[in-house]
């Protein structure tokens, strides 16, 4: 089904790039482009504990999975990757901070292109950069690549 909302609805599964807005001793809230705010509990991470846990300031990009996520209640986030298990310390988990590079927004129906597996720009921009991406399905997509 193409998807022509201009709102990102959360789903249960959907992997999003948030931005940290608030952060206190257990919990991050995290816009991510949904109509209400995302929690991020601070242990919802491979192998975190309460003292070996992740630390992030007010503006950093986390890359995560919507955990749950009712209309009527808040949607929480989960930095968990199920397949990996490595350490999020590790910095080799799928799932968590996304640092240097940039973020931008596209429509909902553009990061669904993206996410494609033979989308056409990405094949084109590979032949001659070298680059990594992370499309989140709420439209928010980060790009980083060597000079």
């Amino acid at each position: 089904v193409e998807n022509l909302r201009k709102r990102y609805i959360p789903r249960a599964g959907d992997l999003v790039v948030g931005i940290v807005t608030q952060r206190s001793a257990e919990v991050y809230k995290v816009d991510i482009r949904a109509p209400s705010p995302a929690y991020l509990p601070a242990l919802a991470f491979n192998s975190a504990t309460k003292r070996n846990r992740p630390v992030y300031e007010v503006g950093a990009l986390v890359y995560a999975r919507v955990e749950a996520a009712h209309p009527d209640l808040d949607i929480e986030l989960s930095c968990i990757d199920q397949d990996s298990k490595k350490a999020w310390s590790t910095g080799e988990v799928l799932l968590g901070e996304l640092t240097g590079g940039l973020s931008f927004e596209v429509a909902l129906s553009a990061a669904q292109r993206l996410l494609d597996a033979d989308c056409f720009v990405l094949d084109r921009l590979g032949r001659d950069f070298a680059y990594e991406l992370c499309v989140g399905q709420n439209g928010r997509v980060w790009l980083t690549a060597p000079s």
